[in-house]
């Protein structure tokens, strides 16, 4: 990768390199060598050529990360890879999908310096949505960046729930679906659970497994009928 990019910077001249993806271009272990190649290989390029460098990166698989209640610097070091991963670059945005058609664009790294608003009011996340036609960005309508957050809400976990006069579920098929549905990990879907349980939203069905181990199954509560 290094020795392309000083072709390219010393042939083309541009203003701007974008490497996407960054993995791609690692022919090692990223938790390794990543990090040890932008210091030490693609930064001397682009300082020597007075080139800007964009690099679009992944995470790795946060199905079972629970990621709702991080901070920008969690987020930081969410990139796949050693810590100098996000040591090195000067400025990072997160992009993560919270509630579909609709994404949220955080300023994980040096987010005051942008510039953003968002109502008038500075901000350093935005939420937007894929251009219906073309291959763009559009900002989400006010209703979807309220639908987006409506998961801080811990009542919503009663939207994966069976009705009073269904089969309940089991806690891994509650985790299951609010993973998928609400977008939260296991430990915010038995937070969100335990507290629905406590304000009577949720009713507690004893059962049995296979194996004839006692458990307990759930699904909304009959009091929310009357």
């Amino acid at each position: 990768m290094t020795r392309y990019i000083d072709n390219v910077c010393a042939r083309h001249r541009p203003d701007l390199i974008n490497v996407n993806p960054l993995l791609a271009f690692c022919p090692g272990d990223p938790a390794r060598e990543l990090g040890g190649i932008l210091y030490q290989s693609v930064d001397p390029i682009i300082k020597t050529h007075n080139v800007g460098f964009l690099g679009v990166h992944h995470t790795p698989k946060t199905n079972n990360r629970d990621t709702s209640d991080y901070g920008r610097h969690d987020h930081q070091y969410l990139a796949a890879g050693d810590a100098r991963v996000a040591n090195w670059p000067r400025a990072m945005i997160m992009i993560e999908e919270v509630r579909s058609p609709t994404y949220r664009f955080l300023l994980a790294k040096r987010g005051h310096r942008a510039g953003w608003t968002w109502e008038g009011e500075r901000t350093t996340e935005r939420y937007f949505r894929h251009h219906a036609s073309e291959v763009r960005w559009v900002d989400a309508m006010p209703e979807d960046v309220k639908e987006a957050k409506r998961t801080d809400d811990y009542r919503t976990i009663v939207c994966v729930l069976p009705n009073p006069d269904q089969p309940p579920i089991s806690r891994a098929r509650l985790r299951d679906d609010a993973k998928t549905k609400l977008k939260i990990g296991k430990d915010k879907a038995d937070s969100w659970l335990k507290l629905a349980i406590e304000d009577h939203l949720v009713d507690e069905v004893p059962d049995k497994s296979e194996n004839n181990r006692k458990i307990v199954l759930f699904r909304l509560s009959k009091e929310l009928e009357k």
